[in-house]
């Protein structure tokens, strides 16, 4: 299911389903979302950009050695953002500062602020699922 939105945030026209595509990547996460994320740290369009940093930040310690790779691209805005989000690794707070930048990220920000306030909830609950999924695996509770 990665690649569909692999191939969505990479070749969609419309620069608002690319940034719905990074934050659905962000959300699957996993090491195939990374490398199309940096790709997108190069996007013509901010608010993809910084949906994909958002998105990598969120990742953490599995994007940093590509995040590393990245600061050597010949894009400058894949480096610029690269770097961004590797310090959001390294300094609490600057997290907060990336998703302030997305939710502020010029034209069309409402439609952003929404969406970076939906990945928030969506990472809360995707999180929630995937804790109780290993208790009950983990639990051996049998059926229902």
């Amino acid at each position: 299911m990665d690649d569909l939105f692999s191939t969505s945030l990479k070749e969609d026209p419309a620069a608002k389903q690319r940034a719905i595509a990074a934050v659905i990547l962000g959300l699957i996460g996993g090491t195939s979302a990374i490398q199309p994320l940096i790709a997108a740290l190069g996007d013509p369009n901010q608010n993809v950009r910084w949906c994909a940093a958002l998105a990598l930040a969120e990742m953490g310690s599995p994007a940093r050695e590509s995040l590393t790779a990245a600061l050597e691209s010949p894009n400058k805005r894949i480096r610029r953002h690269a770097k961004y989000v590797l310090k959001s690794l390294d300094e609490p707070g600057t997290k907060s500062h990336l998703l302030m930048r997305v939710l502020y990220s010029g034209p069309g920000s409402i439609y952003f602020q929404t969406l970076a306030v939906a990945m928030a909830m969506a990472i809360s609950i995707w999180r929630a699922m995937t804790a109780r999924s290993e208790e009950e695996e983990g639990g051996g509770g049998g059926g229902h």
